[in-house]
C-alpha cells in the first residue's frame, strides 16, 4: 500500500508537472509566434520602405535623364536659331529690319543728346555718325539704346532669341507630355 501511496503521488506529482510543463510549452509557443509575427511584419514593412525608396530613386534619375534630354534639344535648337540669325544679320534684309527698327526707337528721342546706342562694330555703318556708341560684340546683331544709364531699348537680336527661347522650352515639353496645355507665342 506504501508503494501504491508513493506511485499514486508520484504519478499525481508527475501529472501536476507534466501540466504545468505543457502549459509552459504553450505559453512560449504563444510568445515565440508573436514575437515571429513581430518580427515578419517588420520585415515586411522594410521590404516595402526600400521598395518605395527604390522606385523614388528611379523615378528621380528617369525626371533627370529627361531634363538633361531637354535641356540638350533645347540648347541644340537655340544653338541653330542663333546661327541662322547671325546668317541673316549680314543681308540686306538685316540692314532693313535694322533701319526700321532704330528710327522706331530713335524718333521719340531725335534731339537727346544723352542717348547712346550699343551695337555690333560691323553694325556701326547703319547708325548716324554724330550719335554716341558702345561697340558690344557680345550681341549676335540689332541695337540697344541706353538714356540716363538704363537700357530704354533693346532691339538686339540676343532679345528675340531670349523671346523665342521660352517658347521652344514650353514645345519641348509638350513633345515629352502630349497632355499639357498648347503653348503660346510671346509676341
Amino acid at each position: 500500500m506504501v508503494m501504491e501511496k508513493n506511485l499514486s503521488e508520484d504519478k499525481a506529482t508527475l501529472e501536476a508537472l507534466n501540466l504545468k510543463y505543457a502549459k509552459v510549452l504553450d505559453d512560449m509557443e504563444q510568445k515565440c509566434s508573436k514575437e515571429r509575427d513581430t518580427y515578419l511584419e517588420h520585415v515586411k514593412n522594410k521590404a516595402k520602405d526600400q521598395e518605395r525608396r527604390l522606385l523614388s530613386k528611379a523615378h528621380s534619375e528617369s525626371q533627370k535623364k529627361v531634363l538633361i534630354k531637354k535641356n540638350a534639344l533645347l540648347i541644340k535648337l537655340k544653338n541653330e536659331i542663333v546661327e541662322a540669325i547671325e546668317a541673316f544679320a549680314i543681308t540686306e534684309a538685316y540692314e532693313a529690319y535694322f533701319h526700321e527698327r532704330f528710327e522706331r526707337a530713335l524718333s521719340p528721342h531725335q534731339n537727346d543728346d544723352n542717348l547712346v546706342v550699343g551695337l555690333k562694330a560691323r553694325d556701326l555703318a547703319y547708325v548716324p555718325y554724330e550719335m554716341k556708341t558702345i561697340i558690344d560684340d557680345g550681341i549676335i546683331g540689332g541695337f540697344y539704346m541706353i538714356k540716363n544709364g538704363k537700357i530704354k531699348y533693346d532691339y538686339t537680336l540676343n532679345s528675340e532669341v531670349d523671346e523665342i527661347e521660352e517658347y521652344l522650352g514650353c514645345m519641348i515639353n509638350a513633345l515629352f507630355n502630349p497632355s499639357q496645355e498648347a503653348c503660346s507665342e510671346t509676341k
